[in-house]
């Protein structure tokens, strides 16, 4: 299945969004196989939106920053948890950590205020 496929399976706006395990049963696949298609969709640039809703595609520009702003909290948060769990390792060898040159973004950063400024 293309992107441009999948893409047209889903709907436009977050009120409309589609939990995984229906779109694996329109789609003919296994839920696992909606998510590995939905990160391979939008990594060649297809703007496919998540939450607990289901998937979406922006109806408007205030959707897609909210959930841009929403993914890159959420990537953060795990990078911070990454980085304490190698922190914690034995790191006496002095090498330096794959997660030493992150920079931190904020948790209360959004995109909203960053557009503001």
């Amino acid at each position: 299945m293309s992107k441009e496929e999948l893409i047209n399976k889903l709907p436009i706006g977050k009120e409309n969004a589609i939990h995984q395990a229906a779109l694996a049963s329109i789609l003919g696949v296994s839920s696992e196989k909606v998510k590995l298609m939905v990160r391979f969709a939008r990594q060649s640039g297809a703007e496919i939106l998540s939450g607990k809703q289901g998937y979406w595609i922006a109806k408007d520009d205030a959707e897609r920053r909210a959930f841009i702003s929403s993914f890159c909290r959420h990537a953060s948060s795990r990078f911070k948890t990454t980085r304490l769990m190698f922190s914690a390792q034995n790191t006496s060898d002095g090498q330096m950590s794959l997660f030493d040159g992150f920079i931190d973004v904020p948790e209360e950063a959004s995109i909203n205020e960053q557009e503001q400024e």
